[in-house]
């Protein structure tokens, strides 16, 4: 890992930093921020925000919310504190591209709500300090129907808070599926899927910014508890033979088992893939599939 910009008695951000956050601005990229909001009456709760940096003045940057997402049972006492990250394409002069995911931490200085009291912007301080990992391009696998015991992708608006809601929720998608065989996978990686849908319906019942479930157990995993994750669609669906479509997902959050009760534990997987999928992917392959150079971030 590397570490980019240090302390200015002049300016909290070195040229470099600034030249950095000035990039991702200009090029309206995708900025994720994990920090404590002040939401419904909740008192302060920690949420994983999507969102803009739309303006950089002086020290400090506009941040424009696009999604935000509660993390279930996770209150904050702390509202200022925030941790940010995001990923920039590097070309090198021999033509070839890296992508560097960036990540830092700052702090929250103002919150904008809108007239309905949704938060709409963030003003925020970002410390200079930003440490850089290589996003290595995890390795799909393509995968056969045979090899699957139970598959359901579900749409939700949300991540289940509590155990109920979970089985719920997939006690409605089995009921609604008849036990029909709906999805397959085509090919499934430690930080991302593509699905094969059988319905065409589907599309029409989940929103741009839905979570897909993949509720997965694979045949040679028995008295394992089902790898439990949640993707957003990658770019449009795309058509397939007979009718069906393809579903291109990036994994966000997994669920982990070992420590759910009846509320449950997610963790946030966006940068770094799900470390279990990881290993079982390897033992089937044999291959070594390395994890990108991240921390993990708990839900």
């Amino acid at each position: 890992m590397a570490s980019y910009g240090t302390k200015d008695n002049q300016s909290l951000w070195t040229h470099s930093s600034f030249v950095i956050f000035n990039e991702v601005q200009q090029k309206k990229l995708p900025v994720d921020l994990r920090c404590g909001i002040s939401l419904d009456g909740r008192g302060c709760v920690e949420v994983v925000l999507s969102g803009l940096f739309s303006e950089l003045e002086n020290n400090s940057v506009t941040y424009v919310i696009d999604q935000l997402t509660p993390l279930p049972g996770k209150g904050s006492e702390d509202g200022k504190s925030c941790s940010f990250s995001f990923i920039l394409d590097r070309q090198y002069t021999s033509g070839g591209i890296e992508k560097l995911n960036f990540s830092g931490r700052g702090t929250v200085v103002e919150v904008k709500k809108n007239a309905a009291g949704k938060p709409e912007q963030l003003l925020l301080r970002l410390a200079p300090n930003l440490v850089t990992s290589k996003v290595r391009r995890e390795r799909r696998i393509s995968w056969k129907a045979g090899d699957t015991k139970v598959l359901w992708c579900i749409a939700m608006p949300d991540l289940p808070e509590k155990m109920n809601n979970l089985r719920e929720r997939i006690a409605a998608h089995y009921n609604a599926a008849k036990s029909s065989i709906s999805v397959e996978l085509k090919d499934i990686s430690a930080s991302g899927a593509c699905a094969r849908v059988m319905d065409n319906s589907y599309a029409q019942k989940y929103a741009p910014n839905d979570y897909h479930m993949l509720f997965f157990v694979p045949m040679n995993a028995a008295g394992q508890p089902p790898f439990t994750i949640l993707g957003k669609r990658v770019g449009a669906n795309r058509k397939d033979n007979g009718g069906s479509f393809l579903l291109p997902l990036h994994f966000y959050y997994e669920l982990d088992w070992g420590k759910s009760g009846q509320t449950l534990t997610w963790v946030y997987i966006q940068h770094i893939g799900s470390e279990r999928m990881r290993h079982f992917l390897k033992s089937r392959s044999g291959d070594t599939i390395r994890a990108p150079l991240s921390g993990t971030q708990q839900a």
